[in-house]
């Protein structure tokens, strides 16, 4: 794309663009703050500095000491990146912070009439506004996890031979996590063997993140993607946002044509493919990579907010759509479980595990080339995690573990490669326990990068905290790491345990303590039992952890197609 054509694309976005910024300046100013930092759109800059300097005259003109100002921005900041804990620290006493704290965590009813109360009754104009978003937000929730109904019971194959169309939320090259990589090689794998599989994001993505230079229809490793960009912003509306995504997403369906709706994780995604199916008639399967209401609790209060209406509901919303599905898909036996436990016919959830495809399963090689090349001090245990750094992943249990076994004379070297919420706490502890000198640490890599940072591993970490979420959901990583012939020590949860199994092809340690991680990590210095457990978890995953036999499992999803497929 040439430097003219990449601007004509940056303006004709810029509708969409703004309306988005400003629809989430008038929600929330603090996050609007960072859209317009990202587009760089004078107008919005304006209006950050105007909501800037009003928060400030507020605070001067009650008085407010310049501590405490200090921490009411602290808070509005933590508000902005949905840190629920760092809200929860930095909340005062009084009734707006918690109305705040209440939505943020959640009891979206109870925030409703919190803030309905206090946008009639606080002194000042610029706090009842705050309080009358809290009310909206909240009742703006509620609409969005309000139930849907489907008229449809099951669909039909679309009449395009042997093409998919799979329903996303996000996708590469944009963002780069684990459900987009997911979706990445399963297309790519379908491809392979003769499938034409299309990807179709939700409405605004990826204009709505930031890029304005984005194009209607884009390939990814030769896949089409195809991206819903409207005009203006998806509707503030609940509703009408979603009916938009059915009407955007029914338009694709009549000239794809496609066999298949293969929605994935949210429920959004599913809601939109089943009210398709309605009006078309196409076979909808729904594939469950996560369960993102407990995602959500993990960083929202744990158990407690599991009792919360936002979870509750939120559950049942994604209960809803594996109910409708004419089949639901799923990445691991406990998630398995976990759906079938709600009542799903165990007959229609069919497990199609994460793998890795040839590019990880290419001959190994010399792992002090590789640490050389990557600027990787030698050392006698190198240990990596690479993930994004969420609390869950427990990253500082590691950071722990390692300065235990520097303790016990092993001579360890961290790689932790990766970015996320966790991140600044991660390095505020590495410097706390003066680990920096053993710590490698590049921050997030491209893709194509990431099987070089396995090479150098000799030890995989992946001390996960003991949660809902990660006692179900199977992450991608460690697959990867097993199939470079590095073994994993890991948290023993089911999740995890189903991956490592009974100490063949890692170590199992008790989760959220450091001293039995260190211990774990201290029996791979032994390098013939790293040889022998990296060995045995490679062949393990180039039997049956590859895309190509997600690819054959496919097609019991699809509803006994496999011969039409």
């Amino acid at each position: 794309m040439t430097s003219f054509d990449r601007l004509r694309t940056a303006l004709s976005r810029l509708p969409l663009a703004t309306s988005g910024a400003a629809r989430r300046f008038a929600e929330d100013p603090e996050r609007a703050r960072e859209i317009a930092r990202r587009y760089e759109i004078p107008g919005l800059r304006r209006m950050s500095a105007e909501s800037r300097e009003n928060n400030q005259v507020s605070l001067v003109a009650t008085g407010t000491n310049e501590a405490a100002g200090a921490n009411e921005r602290r808070f509005w900041s933590a508000v902005a990146r949905d840190d629920f804990e760092e809200a929860v620290r930095a909340a005062g006493t009084d009734a707006l912070h918690s109305a705040v704290v209440t939505r943020l965590g959640g009891r979206l009813s109870e925030a409703t009439e919190l803030g309905a109360a206090l946008a009639k009754s606080l002194p000042t104009r610029q706090e009842r506004r705050r309080a009358a978003r809290v009310a909206a937000s909240a009742t703006r929730e509620l609409a969005e996890l309000a139930p849907v109904a489907f008229v449809s019971t099951s669909g039909s194959l679309g009449q395009a031979q042997g093409r998919i169309l799979h329903v996303v939320t996000n996708a590469l090259p944009e963002v780069q996590a684990g459900y987009t990589i997911r979706t990445d090689h399963i297309v790519r794998a379908q491809r392979a063997v003769g499938l034409d599989p299309h990807v179709v994001t939700r409405p605004g993505f990826p204009v709505l993140q930031g890029y304005l230079v984005a194009a209607k229809d884009v390939q990814v490793h030769a896949v089409p993607y195809h991206r819903i960009l409207p005009a203006l912003a998806p509707s503030r509306r609940p509703e009408a946002a979603r009916q938009q995504h059915v009407d955007e997403l029914t338009k694709l369906v009549r000239v794809l044509q496609p066999q298949v709706l293969h929605a994935a994780t949210g429920f959004a995604n599913g809601q939109a493919a089943l009210r398709v199916r309605d009006i078309t008639g196409t076979r909808v399967v729904y594939e469950v990579r996560g369960f993102l209401e407990d995602s959500w609790a993990s960083r929202h209060g744990g158990a407690a907010a599991e009792s919360t209406d936002r979870y509750l509901l939120a559950r049942d919303r994604e209960t809803d759509v594996m109910f409708a599905a004419d089949a639901v898909v799923t990445l691991g036996a406990a998630m398995r479980a976990e759906i079938i436990s709600r009542g799903v016919a165990p007959e229609r959830v069919v497990l199609v595990p994460n793998g890795v495809d040839e590019h990880f399963l290419a001959p190994l090689v010399d792992k002090e080339q590789v640490r050389r090349r990557l600027g990787i001090p030698a050392a006698e245990l190198v240990v990596g995690l690479i993930s994004t750094l969420y609390p869950h992943e427990g990253v500082l249990t590691l950071i722990r573990a390692a300065a235990m076994l520097r303790d016990q004379d092993v001579d360890v070297r961290l790689v932790i490669v990766g970015s996320g919420p966790d991140a600044p706490a991660m390095h505020a502890l590495v410097d706390e326990l003066r680990l920096a000198d053993r710590l490698t640490a590049p921050g997030q890599v491209p893709v194509s990068e990431v099987r070089d940072w396995f090479d150098a591993l000799d030890a995989f970490a992946l001390p996960r905290i003991d949660s809902r979420v990660t006692r179900l959901v199977s992450p991608l990583k460690p697959v990867e790491s097993m199939a470079r012939g590095v073994p994993v020590v890991a948290s023993d949860l089911p999740a995890l345990a189903e991956l490592i199994g009974s100490g063949e092809r890692g170590v199992l340690v008790t989760p959220d303590d450091p001293a039995a991680l260190a211990q774990g990590l201290a029996e791979l210095v032994d390098d013939r039992l790293r040889t022998a457990l990296g060995s045995a978890a490679r062949e393990w995953v180039a039997g049956c952890r590859t895309w190509a036999y997600a690819t054959r499992a496919y097609s019991g999803a699809y509803s006994g197609t496999a011969d039409e497929l």
